[in-house]
């Protein structure tokens, strides 16, 4: 371990945490003064010419054509090609590439940009973004015009097609698509509008000037024609039909079912679209055979002119099928029916649109390590492609002929991942990733776009691609690095390093200890700005806060509380807070103390009425609701919060809001302490659903009366692997009605602002306003049962380590829309802790056995916020101690963890609702700080 020699506890102490001026006054090395490590987005390698090298050769396939270098630190989103041009889309912006000799044409910096669709013709690039649609000059790239609140549908010549847009939603990917307008792309004018009303699936976007637009809507599929007309076609089913292509011949379907939904009954339908309409989410009834069925539709009458059926006496799944080149194309995975577990098939059909007469049927093996991921027409070739399930996670092209069958395989691009592929007049363009060995394919991966030439049979041709933006890989940067003073003040260096990619900078992360704080400045820079401009993060800031871990003291204090208050590092703050209590010494508790001062002092936010339930948000957040009016104008709502937004104690709470006056806002939310069973229960460590109808939440109330008929949960215990303990999952749940009343459900004996109901619920005392005797009453205390002042060491570990959790780890689940709000933990080898995630949140702490008792029984098995909490003393283990019981959840890194040098003294371990981690602390003059946090085999 190395130290850097400081001059005197004065001149430590001296050190700012904006860091000094570069200087050399003795051993002393400080970092200059800087506002920021991290510079604004842009600074390093912001030009397209920066790619970065390749971490290993790629060996080209043996074929004619043209094979371009992209980058080994991005990633291609959306992704669209002609016989002209390719454009696709970067992290950074868009890039458009001649497609015959793949030299690129024009590059636009468009960080950021979401991107949903692209749609591309001669003339136009159309971008379909978050809230809206944005138009490109495809010769250059440049923005012509946008058009808000609109989604694109189709592309021709001029013309584009689009669809208006209603928000509905928390967020704006939720949406309904309502009526389609046709713009004038020239003038920006809209020259058409069909009022088709909301659009449930959309047709082909290779719109055809003389046949139209076929979309499907909710009364059944429809065809916009250019004159202006629509042709319903009232035969098709709507609620089986899920593809439609038009063609000369008329509208071609593809209606697809599943065979127990044909078998049910109208009584059946009828009772499951009225419980989904109730709020109660969607029918989940046996999973059974698919199949599909194809149709032609004429175009002027809408009669059925011909059917295929393609149920199979096999089970059959993944339908999908294509319409290009005028043929139709329908591929299936299934099981025969001897199955064997380590083979699939998957089956080609095509058709002869005019007739339905079935032209070529073959099967193509699917062996276990192989999955079916996508397929394109040609002019005489289907093309296939295979993702092989392995840890190379290669894909392969198979190419199908059409007159004959004939399966040929494409020789494989050594260690590939196929993202796009297009099939074009002649040409087979597709973008894949390469990976060198023992790298992690997922995240260090050259990225490239491979043009194929393809001859008349529609097979490659025999020869070599040219290879084009290649790079030489940089070799030095690395000792470049090292020699400078300050890496920070080089730009072109720190381009550099960042374009070379992982290699040079992990080797640095493996010398972190003979770095010079400006250096190390410059490497965690290196990481985070790398983070900002690739989703794959190959090179991020925590290999070096990682490698810190081992090599810190008391000397590196002052850096990282510099880090910690760069605002640029804010999302590495709980790593940073954790590497500060590693690194010990006085500065470190000094600021620790500061972090974690006000985790046993939180004060509630009191919540004044009313509280508003009506707007979308507050709905959507609802998993089941019914309202109920008792004859005097009051309107009552009984409702189960969603998952996403924890009640109480459980998911599946049932609250009573009240509107005494009926002006739309509700005075007063009532906890019932019932609990009613809805879909989508997600117990640690998997999903799990009942079968069968399920009935809504309904509600009636007569004077002081409340009837609230419900499902109440029931559970039994399950083992979902031999090395972890069971989990109580939900098995069943019987619907009834429950008789309450409205005086007991507000009753408040010690008048201190909560129900009785609720202080039953958080195991604090009705009858005393400040049950925990700390001067704070209960109504204002965000841990009523528990006097923070009597923790001791450990329990105080543990509420920093709930703190520290929580820096990184913010997802809003706490709605200020639900009054109360609450957590609890369930403690093994601790006494009761307190702590409060949010001011609109309680914590219940559980350390005895009678309270674990009381709190299961309340519970009845659901434990959807509860935390089980469990401390070891490592010390104890290193010493030979007895792991049974903690064993299960550190997985493989026990080992490494137990022989750490950063000094970790106990080990908190957390399962929460649906994840789980271990917090490692520290000791730091007699108090517990959390270090580092692991995940465990429940996340």
């Amino acid at each position: 371990m190395r130290i850097w020699t400081i001059l005197g506890l004065g001149l430590l102490l001296a050190i700012t945490f904006n860091g000094a001026a570069v200087a050399d006054e003795g051993d002393v090395q400080v970092a200059p003064e800087r506002s920021s490590i991290v510079p604004a987005k842009g600074t390093w390698g912001a030009t397209t010419e920066d790619k970065c090298a390749p971490l290993s050769e790629i060996r080209l396939p043996d074929y004619a054509g043209w094979q371009r270098f992209v980058t080994n630190y991005d990633w291609i989103g959306e992704f669209a090609a002609n016989e002209e041009m390719v454009v696709y889309q970067l992290y950074r912006g868009l890039c458009a590439l001649d497609c015959q000799t793949g030299q690129e044409l024009w590059y636009v910096d468009r960080e950021w940009d979401h991107i949903d669709t692209l749609l591309l013709n001669s003339t136009w690039l159309v971008l379909g973004k978050r809230h809206g649609i944005e138009v490109l000059d495809a010769a250059n790239g440049a923005s012509v015009r946008k058009l808000p609140s609109l989604r694109p549908l189709a592309l021709f010549g001029n013309e584009l097609w689009m669809s208006t847009i209603r928000f509905w939603g928390d967020s704006n990917y939720e949406y309904d698509l309502i009526d389609v307008i046709v713009y004038d792309l020239r003038s920006g004018a809209e020259v058409r509008r069909f009022e088709t009303g909301r659009l449930t699936g959309l047709g082909q976007n290779d719109l055809d000037p003389a046949l139209g637009l076929p979309v499907r809507t909710e009364q059944g599929f429809v065809v916009c024609r250019p004159d202006g007309s629509m042709q319903s076609y009232s035969a098709v089913q709507p609620a089986f039909a899920a593809q439609a292509f038009i063609t000369e011949w008329g509208l071609l379907t593809v209606e697809g079912y599943n065979t127990y939904e044909l078998l049910e009954s109208e009584t059946e339908k009828a009772a499951r679209q009225r419980a989904s309409h109730a709020g109660n989410g969607p029918f989940l009834g046996k999973t059974g055979e698919t199949g599909a069925v194809l149709c032609l539709y004429d175009h002027s009458s809408g009669r059925l002119i011909w059917r295929q059926d393609l149920v199979n006496s096999c089970h059959s799944f993944s339908y999908s099928a294509k319409y290009a080149n005028r043929r139709l194309a329908v591929f299936n995975e299934f099981w025969p029916e001897d199955h064997d577990s380590n083979h699939d098939y998957g089956r080609l059909r095509l058709f002869d649109p005019a007739s339905g007469a079935l032209e070529l049927d073959t099967d193509v093996l699917i062996s276990e390590p192989q999955v079916f991921q996508d397929y394109e027409i040609g002019a005489s070739t289907v093309y296939l492609e295979q993702y092989f399930a392995s840890p190379d996670c290669s894909h392969r092209i198979l190419g199908i002929s059409m007159d004959t069958g004939e399966i040929s395989a494409f020789p494989q691009i050594e260690r590939i991942r196929i993202e796009n592929c297009v099939c074009l007049d002649g040409r087979l363009v597709l973008d894949f990733r390469t990976f060198g060995a023992n790298v992690d394919p997922m995240y260090n991966t050259n990225l490239q776009i491979l043009g194929i030439d393809l001859d008349d049979a529609g097979l490659p041709v025999p020869g070599r691609p040219d290879r084009l933006a290649f790079p030489e890989k940089t070799t030095d940067v690395d000792q470049r690095f090292l020699a400078a003073a300050d890496p920070l003040a080089d730009d072109a260096l720190m381009t550099e390093l960042i374009a070379a990619g992982a290699e040079p900078f992990n080797e640095l992360c493996k010398r972190i200890a003979d770095l010079s704080p400006a250096q190390l400045d410059a490497l965690l820079a290196a990481g985070v700005y790398h983070g900002w401009t690739s989703p794959n993060h190959d090179l991020d800031a925590e290999p070096v806060i990682e490698q810190l871990y081992e090599v810190v003291d008391p000397s590196y204090a002052p850096q990282v509380i510099r880090w910690l208050n760069d605002e640029y590092l804010a999302w590495y703050r709980r790593e940073l807070t954790g590497l500060l209590a590693v690194c010990g010494g006085e500065q470190a508790r000094e600021y620790l103390d500061g972090v974690y001062a006000d985790i046993d002092r939180r004060r509630r936010e009191p919540l004044q009425p009313p509280y508003h339930f009506t707007d979308p948000k507050s709905e959507s957040a609802m998993a089941a609701w019914c309202e109920a009016e008792d004859g005097s104008g009051a309107h009552y709502r009984a409702y189960v919060p969603m998952y996403e937004y924890p009640a109480l104690i459980s998911t599946r709470e049932v609250y009573l809001a009240v509107d005494a006056d009926g002006d739309g806002g509700f005075e007063e939310v009532l906890a019932t302490g019932l609990r009613d069973h809805f879909m989508n229960f997600h117990p640690p460590g998997g999903h799990s659903g009942l079968d069968g109808p399920i009935g809504p939440l309904v509600l009636e109330v007569a004077g002081d009366e409340v009837r609230i008929t419900h499902h109440t949960p029931e559970f039994s215990e399950v083992q979902h692997w031999e090395d972890v303990p069971p989990q109580r999952m939900l098995t069943g749940a019987t619907y009834g009605t429950s008789t309450l009343s409205l005086g007991e459900l507000r009753r408040d004996s010690d008048a201190d602002g909560l129900t009785d109901i609720l202080e039953q619920q958080l195991m604090i005392d009705p009858h005393n306003p400040d049950s925990d005797g700390d001067g704070i009453g209960d109504f204002d205390d965000p841990q009523p049962g528990v006097d923070a002042s009597r923790m001791g060491r450990v329990e105080r570990g543990i509420a920093r380590v709930v703190s520290y959790i929580n820096q990184s780890d913010r997802d809003d689940r706490k709605s200020p829309a639900h009054p109360w709000s609450a957590e609890c933990l369930i403690i093994a080898g601790a006494d009761d802790v307190a702590y409060s995630e949010t001011p609109y949140s309680f914590g219940i702490s559980i350390a005895s056995t009678e309270k674990l008792a009381r709190y299961e029984d309340l519970l009845n098995g659901d434990s959807g916020t509860a935390t089980d909490v469990t401390v070891l003393d490592l010390d104890s283990l290193r010493a030979g101690g007895d792991s049974t019981s903690w064993e299960y959840a550190f997985l493989d890194c026990r080992d490494e963890i137990l022989a750490s040098e950063a000094g970790f003294k106990f080990a908190i371990l957390l399962n929460f609702y649906s994840s789980g981690c271990v917090v490692y602390l520290v000791d730091l003059d007699g108090e517990l700080y959390p270090a580092l946090k692991k995940g465990t085999w429940i996340s």
